[in-house]
C-alpha cells in the first residue's frame, strides 16, 4: 500500500507513482498506489483504505516473485 496526496508539495506525486513502479520491477507484485486530493497529510479516507489493505494482506504476507 501506498499513499499520496496529488497535492504534495514536499513528496511530489511524480516521485512516488516513480516509486511505486520501481519496487513492482523489483519483483514486489503487490503494490497498490492510491492518491488523494490533498497535500502532505494523512486524510480518514486514506486510512480507511490502509485498514482494509492490512485486512486483506496481513494474513496473506507480501508477494514476492523471485524471477
Amino acid at each position: 500500500f501506498m499513499g499520496a496526496g496529488e497535492f504534495d508539495d514536499i513528496v511530489h506525486l511524480s516521485w512516488t507513482q516513480g516509486t511505486a513502479e520501481y519496487i513492482k520491477k523489483q519483483a514486489y507484485t503487490d503494490v497498490t498506489l492510491n492518491t488523494y486530493k490533498m497535500a502532505h497529510e494523512v486524510c480518514f479516507e486514506e486510512v480507511n483504505a490502509l485498514s482494509a489493505w492490512f485486512k486483506a494482506h496481513l494474513h496473506q504476507g507480501l508477494k514476492y516473485d523471485r524471477r
